[in-house]
């Protein structure tokens, strides 16, 4: 169990890139599920699926976890890279008005807000800040 579980299904998903993996099974969590809806509507990810499989040790009991599959286009990742914003540490909160500052960096953010969690562009065009969660490009 890791402490980040954001910072850990981001990673994963980077590594898998550079590895040239196709389908890789991450720990589920709920935000994790809304980040990566929006990773698949930006054309970051194929496709992903939420599933259940047996634990190691215990046969009886499941736990779920995503599946997500990888996106190429000849050949090439379509991620290059990750960053974590917001940490466990330090949260980085922007009013509505803020989060402009971040539009002139390459990549999509995502932002977790009052409204739900979205891209900053729908962020911005809803008029309300929140917490900025990544930054994928």
């Amino acid at each position: 169990m890791t402490n980040d579980a954001v910072a850990d299904l981001l990673i994963r998903i980077k590594n898998s890139y550079m590895v040239r993996k196709k389908v890789i099974e991450v720990d589920y969590f709920g935000l994790g599920g809304e980040i990566l809806r929006i990773l698949k509507s930006n054309k970051f990810i194929k496709d992903f699926r939420v599933k259940e499989v047996p634990f190691a040790r215990k046969k009886d009991k499941t736990r779920k976890v995503f599946e997500i599959e990888l996106l190429y286009l000849k050949r090439k990742a379509v991620l290059d890279g990750v960053e974590r914003v917001s940490k466990c540490g330090v949260r980085m909160y922007e009013g509505k008005d803020d989060l402009k500052k971040y539009l002139s960096k390459v990549g999509i953010y995502i932002v977790s807000t009052s409204k739900g969690v979205m891209s900053l562009g729908e962020a911005i065009k809803a008029g309300s800040g929140g917490e900025v969660i990544c930054r994928v490009w």
